[in-house]
């Protein structure tokens, strides 16, 4: 899932034109988020990024190495809730004595009071009675807490059109997520790889700043699990989702700029709900070359956090 600090970068990168000497950031920060993702229980996740940054002329490379600690039932990225399936007794069964018929009876192993035709009564003696149990799953969940190293993501993209010398800036970009957590741990990784390629649109205004992004995702198949993460068989058909961001920034001061992005991404399920969720941030330089960037999220959907904070740091060499 597209990560809501991407559109915030964006806009950051709006006002830099393409330079011909090269430069190093990194970037340390928090975020919370909760939200029941459709479901009964709550999902609290903790995610730590750290951040590097490399720019030469166009060309701009990213690499994000996030912890991660999640207490609930669904994975942040994809909104899915973990299952567990237990076993339970569903009613015995009353046999004749010939094998030719059987008869529901009560969960003691007694025939009904009131047995259907053709099953005999309480009373009767020619007949032996045998009790069996039969299983069903039923689905429940259970709220799980794993913490770890997440996915690295790492990103490059080139500025196509400089918006200091043309009408829009234009950037394109590829983007992969590896699977490099552990996969036994279900609420945070997918244990597949993802690949995004986007294209982003922006200019500048006096101290109005806009974005669009539009961008396509190959979602890897990730195995089906149980409550427990553990490999139930067979996989989990994601579809190839696209997704769009749009937002502003605008300049409050030499020093700080405030802004408001919202992010969709297609249901990644027939019978799922879309990502929707906007942010809103405010971000301060500190000194000439250190940067604080805060900010809320507001989920609209089930594949969404109902709401979160969150906080990241800057630093260029």
């Amino acid at each position: 899932m597209k990560t809501i600090l991407a559109p915030i970068v964006a806009i950051s990168l709006a006002c830099v034109p393409a330079v011909a000497f090269s430069q190093v950031s990194i970037s340390a920060g928090a975020e919370f988020t909760s939200g029941k993702f459709g479901d009964p229980q709550k999902t609290d996740s903790w995610t730590v990024p750290i951040g590097l940054k490399y720019e030469t002329g166009p060309l701009t490379f990213r690499l994000t190495v996030p912890w991660v600690q999640v207490k609930g039932t669904a994975n942040r990225e994809t909104g899915e809730t973990i299952t567990s399936l237990v076993n339970a007794s569903t009613p015995s069964q009353f046999i004749r004595g010939d094998g030719s018929n059987e008869c529901l009876v009560s969960g003691s192993g007694k025939p009904e009071d009131n047995p259907p035709a053709g099953c005999p009564n309480t009373g009767a003696t020619t007949v032996t009675t045998t009790t069996t149990t039969t299983t069903t799953p039923i689905v429940t969940r259970v709220p799980q807490s794993q913490s770890g190293l997440g996915d690295v993501t790492a990103s490059a993209i080139l500025m196509v059109l400089d918006p200091s010398k043309s009408l829009v800036g234009l950037d394109l970009g590829g983007k992969v997520k590896l699977a490099t957590a552990d996969r036994d741990k279900c609420l945070i990784t997918t244990g597949e790889n993802d690949y995004s390629a986007q294209a982003e649109l922006y200019q500048t205004f006096g101290k109005f700043s806009p974005y669009l992004t539009l961008g396509w995702t190959k979602k890897g198949d990730p195995e089906l699990r149980d409550g427990t993460c553990t490999k139930l068989g067979g996989r989990t058909n994601f579809r190839n989702p696209w997704y769009a961001g749009i937002g502003f920034s605008y300049k409050l001061s030499d020093a700080t700029s405030a802004g408001l992005s919202y992010d969709f991404r297609e249901k990644l399920l027939s019978g799922s709900d879309p990502v929707s969720e906007a942010s809103l941030f405010v971000s301060h330089k500190l000194a000439p070359n250190l940067k604080l960037q805060v900010y809320g999220i507001a989920g609209f959907s089930d594949n969404s956090p109902d709401w979160g904070l969150g906080a990241t740091i800057g630093y260029t060499f």
